[in-house]
C-alpha cells in the first residue's frame, strides 16, 4: 500500500489517509504513513506499526469514534511505498574539523629538529654516536640555562670529558665542528636565549577531525575501541572511517591520534563522538607505526 495516496479502506473501517511528503538528504523522501478509522482498528494498527518498527508512532483522537493514528517520518520510494528501514538505515553520520591547540616541547621545533638530524647526519657511520652527541648538547644547554659554567659527560668515544667556560660562543663553534652549517648552529644558539629567557614550549594550531554518529540504541551504533591511542594515515581516515575528501582544502598529509570515543544516550537514541588529533609525524617508538589503509 502507497503512502498517503490510496485513500483506501480495509475491512476494519480503516482508511489510508492524506499527509505530506517530504525530502531530505540524510534520509531520502519521507512521508507520513496515517490512517484514521474506529478507536478498535486504530488501536490494532498502531500497535500492528510498533511491531513494523515504526517510530515515532502517534495516535489521536479526530473527534467522536473516529481516531487517527500516524507513523512519522517512513522512508519511501519515489511512488510513496514504504521502503524496508533497520535501525542502521537510520543512523546520522556528521563530520566536522574544528581544529585545536597543542603544546610542544621547544626541541620539537622543527628548526631545531632539522639542526638535531644534521648532527646524526655527521655520525652516519655510527648512528649510536650521533644519538649521544644529541643527548650532550641537550645536556650542555640545560646546564648552561641553569647557570653552569663546566659539565663532565662521557663523549662519544667513552672518555670522560669536562667541558669549561660554557657559553653560546663555544657551543656554536663546537655545533660547526660536527657539521652544522653557520644557519643551523645559529638556530641552536637561539634556542638557548629563549629557554634563558623561561620560553620551554610553544603552541601549535593543528586539525581535528571530529565524526558524530547518531543512532536508535537497537542499531550497531557503538562507541569502538580499536585504535584507540594509535595513528593512522589520512588514507586510513578516508577510506576506512569514511572522512569526506572535501571536507578540508585538500586532506593533509601526516598521521592523526585516534581519542577514546564519548558515547552519549539521548532518550532512545545513541551519539557516539570520534575525534582523530592531527600531527605532522610522531615518534614511532612510543606510537608504533601507523594503520594505513588496506
Amino acid at each position: 500500500m502507497a503512502v498517503n495516496i490510496t485513500n483506501s479502506s480495509d475491512p476494519t473501517g480503516l482508511t489510508e489517509a492524506f499527509a505530506d511528503r517530504e525530502y531530505t538528504t540524510e534520509r531520502g523522501i519521507i512521508a507520513d504513513l496515517a490512517f484514521e478509522g474506529p478507536k478498535a482498528a486504530v488501536d490494532a494498527k498502531f500497535l500492528e506499526l510498533i511491531g513494523l518498527g515504526y517510530s515515532p508512532v502517534r495516535q489521536t483522537s479526530i473527534g467522536g469514534d473516529l481516531w487517527r493514528v500516524v507513523a512519522q517520518n517512513v522512508p519511501t520510494d519515489s511512488d510513496g511505498d514504504p521502503a524496508p528501514v533497520e535501525p542502521d538505515d537510520l543512523i546520522q553520520t556528521i563530520w566536522t574539523c574544528p581544529g585545536n591547540m597543542l603544546e610542544k616541547d621547544i626541541w620539537d621545533l622543527p628548526r631545531v629538529k632539522a639542526a638535531l638530524d644534521q648532527i646524526k647526519a655527521y655520525y652516519s657511520a655510527d648512528p649510536d654516536k650521533g644519538t649521544q652527541a644529541v643527548g650532550f648538547l641537550r645536556k650542555v644547554v640545560d646546564m648552561w640555562v641553569a647557570g653552569e659554567t663546566s659539565v663532565t659527560y662521557i663523549n662519544v668515544d667513552g672518555v670522560e670529558t669536562t667541558a669549561e667556560n660554557i657559553s653560546a660562543a663555544t657551543i656554536r663553534t663546537s655545533l660547526l665542528a660536527v657539521g652544522l652549517d653557520s644557519t643551523h648552529a645559529g638556530y641552536i644558539v637561539s634556542l638557548m636565549e629563549s629557554m634563558a629567557k623561561g620560553t620551554t614550549k610553544f603552541p601549535v594550531s593543528q586539525w581535528v577531525a571530529r565524526r558524530v554518529m547518531t543512532g536508535p540504541l537497537t542499531s550497531s551504533l557503538r562507541g569502538v575501541r580499536t585504535y584507540v591511542n594509535r595513528m593512522v594515515t589520512s588514507d586510513y581516515l578516508i577510506d576506512v572511517e569514511g572522512m569526506p575528501d572535501n571536507l578540508l582544502d585538500g586532506i593533509v598529509a601526516g598521521y592523526w591520534l585516534k581519542q577514546t570515543p564519548s558515547v552519549d544516550r539521548e532518550g532512545n537514541m545513541l551519539k557516539v563522538t570520534n575525534e582523530w588529533w592531527w600531527a605532522e609525524d610522531y615518534d614511532r617508538f612510543t606510537l608504533l607505526a601507523p594503520i594505513d589503509a588496506p
